[in-house]
């Protein structure tokens, strides 16, 4: 990959947590030095130290700006409930869109790399970044409760049912973008959302609005 134009003194930073980001990705952490991410991003080594303090130091740049993924997705859930096959398939796409992000895709590459070893290391923090995942599946679930949408029961069965798919389809993209389900992302959400309201209501179970 050749060298990006000269950069504006204020882009630089951007672009050397991108050229880091897509090495670590396609590397591993440890593969990569300083060197090879100014190489990248077009820059003299010294003027990486403008930005960062060393490699850990812009890794942590990396996972700190990506911890707080699927705001959308929390705005969402939030949402009124005025019709629930809609409110549930605008959830599964906002999931996709981030799953589908190209920045994304290369962070969770980086993290089913290096994750536990940097979790190791102190330089992620792999609790906090579960259990905010867990905390958003909880608050959707309870939301099913809370309005009558479910039969109010244990939490992580349902939570599994709706967002397991989701994270399946997520390695498959990562694994296998070749797959039908992946080629054909609109019909496996559509289909994931029926097969869902299914759950939700058992034959002969009236719905509610």
């Amino acid at each position: 990959m050749g060298r990006p134009p000269k950069l504006l003194g204020r882009d630089t930073r951007r672009v050397l947590m991108d050229s880091a980001l897509t090495l670590f990705a396609g590397h591993g952490y440890s593969g990569v030095g300083l060197r090879d991410i100014a190489r990248l991003a077009g820059v003299r080594e010294g003027a990486l130290y403008h930005y960062f303090t060393g490699k850990e130091d812009l890794m942590s740049a990396l996972v700190n700006e990506h911890r707080e993924v699927f705001v959308h997705v929390q705005t969402l859930i939030a949402a009124p409930i005025v019709d629930l096959q809609a409110w549930l398939a605008a959830i599964v796409t906002a999931i996709l869109d981030e799953f589908a992000d190209p920045t994304e895709q290369l962070v969770y590459r980086l993290l089913m790399q290096d994750g536990v070893r940097l979790a190791e290391q102190g330089q992620l923090n792999l609790e906090e970044r579960i259990g905010a995942r867990m905390e958003l599946g909880e608050r959707f679930v309870r939301r099913l409760f809370d309005e009558g949408h479910a039969e109010p029961g244990p939490v992580e069965p349902l939570g599994a049912l709706f967002f397991g798919p989701l994270i399946l389809w997520r390695k498959l993209l990562l694994c296998a973008p070749d797959s039908p389900l992946i080629r054909d992302r609109e019909t496996f959400e559509r289909q994931h959302v029926m097969y869902f309201l299914r759950a939700l209501r058992p034959s002969g179970a009236e719905a509610r609005p």
